[in-house]
């Protein structure tokens, strides 16, 4: 199934880190409540919360994300889904690193009951500096998930996967930025099987503490 979400949010950023230094331990979030627009077999306009955080220490950073999104179309639920992500990213150089990912989705349109993947990997910055950064990713992950069919039945599957990602982020001003990420997971018995996600995004800072986020995704 391969679905396009578009959505704009206002994200309050709280951080414990000042933003005028070079300090780089310590602890960053953001908290965004936003409306979605959806496209498919009808329109939705939609609320969605967003939460993201994270902890560094040195060369080691711990990181959260969780989604939520509901929609009602009609009287009629139209989207009611859910992610969470827990990941641990480890500096070998100041170009490598190392990483673990957790993460888990529910997607009660999709008859998606849970899809879990866990896996490690390593990455690499192909370009660091100031003002744009471009990395990759390859790992190994394990993908458990249950579907139900039309007539209600439960379907558990698990594959290994590999996973392969990049991502780019540009500053565009001393207030806006954007960025760009794409994930491809194929079954390693069979590439014909997989996951793709991607999604594209702008963000641009209105307050010290409050900014405004654009984002279309599609995943399939």
């Amino acid at each position: 199934m391969k679905r396009l979400v578009v959505f704009m949010m206002l994200v309050a950023v709280v951080s414990a880190v000042s933003a005028q230094d070079e300090v780089k331990n310590g602890w960053q979030g953001k908290v965004g409540l936003g409306v979605d627009i959806s496209s498919g077999n009808s329109e939705v306009t939609a609320l969605m919360l967003d939460l993201a955080g994270g902890y560094t220490s040195g060369a080691n950073l711990y990181s959260l994300e969780a989604t939520y999104g509901y929609a009602e179309t009609e009287q009629e639920l139209s989207r009611q889904n859910s992610r969470l992500s827990l990941k641990y990213d480890r500096q070998l150089s100041r170009l490598t690193y190392v990483y673990v990912r957790v993460e888990n989705e529910y997607d009660k349109i999709a008859l998606l009951d849970y899809r879990f993947t866990a896996g490690p990997g390593v990455g690499r910055f192909l370009v660091k500096n100031d003002d744009v950064s471009l990395k990759c990713d390859v790992g190994v992950s394990y993908i458990e998930q249950q579907l139900r069919d039309e007539e209600l039945a439960n379907n558990l599957d698990s594959v290994v996967a590999l996973r392969v990602t990049e991502r780019l982020d540009v500053k565009l001003s001393e207030t806006a930025s954007a960025w760009q990420s794409a994930e491809y997971l194929p079954d390693t018995d069979d590439f014909d099987s997989y996951l793709m996600n991607a999604e594209v995004g702008l963000e641009t800072r209105i307050t010290g503490s409050t900014s405004l986020k654009v984002v279309a995704a599609s995943r399939r």
